[in-house]
């Protein structure tokens, strides 16, 4: 049914608790500039937004669920629905993904991947070299390709990774649980050195917010090296 702010489409008896599905008008239809129309933009606000007559199929896309309110919010935007990603559940750690740089700040770079999803590049992984000038390559609005680090859907974080040798190995294989590590004994891994300890080893961070240690002697590193040598 139609409502003045939206649809209302009927209730979904396939759900483990009684839902309701709804599109607002903002995603009932693209605007003509969002699909490279060639009408004036001038027309848009006026633009007046047809209605599904009741009872009418209607192709959808789920962009976020209300549990408390039982309410599914979707959108009928084609420029929406032909995403690869539209919220943080869409997401894969280890993944490649388009991105926008939104503001570079002292601890890192936020960025928008698919133009939806708010991200950090944090500072050791801008690049695989300390840059001298980050602003430069990472100006506002700046396309960037990013391989994401983890993901923390309960507090709705992104990491990702902007380093060279992480976003263009074609090869690269993941490691990005416990679990995983345990059943890979003897495989290769690229991870990176996220802290010097006193104790003479490093921990390294792979995926997924995994970490492990790592001796001097496994790296081939000298035991008399200082840690501002190791760090280097």
């Amino acid at each position: 049914k139609r409502s003045g702010v939206g649809l209302v489409l009927d209730e979904s008896k396939s759900l483990p608790t009684p839902s309701m599905f709804f599109v607002p008008t903002s995603q009932l239809m693209d605007r003509p500039e969002q699909l490279n129309s060639t009408k004036s933009t001038k027309e848009s606000p006026q633009t007046v937004i047809p209605l599904p007559k009741i009872g009418a199929k209607v192709r959808a896309r789920v962009i976020k669920v209300s549990k408390l309110d039982g309410i599914i919010i979707l959108t009928m935007k084609r420029s929406v629905m032909e995403r690869s990603v539209v919220s943080i559940a869409d997401l894969r750690v280890g993944q490649l993904y388009d991105a926008t740089v939104s503001h570079l700040e002292n601890f890192g770079c936020l960025i928008q991947i698919e133009h939806c999803i708010r991200a950090l590049i944090p500072l050791e992984h801008l690049s695989d070299v300390k840059l001298r000038r980050p602003h430069e390559k990472y100006s506002d609005k700046a396309p960037v390709k990013v391989r994401v680090l983890s993901i923390d859907a309960h507090r709705n974080r992104v990491f990702a990774t902007a380093r060279r040798s992480l976003v263009k190995a074609d090869d690269i294989q993941i490691l990005s649980s416990f679990e995983q590590a345990a059943n890979a004994v003897g495989e290769n891994f690229v991870g990176t050195i996220s802290e010097v300890l006193a104790s003479r080893s490093v921990l390294v961070s792979f995926f997924g917010s995994l970490r492990g240690l790592v001796s001097l002697n496994e790296l081939g590193v000298s035991e008399n090296a200082s840690l501002k040598q190791i760090e280097q």
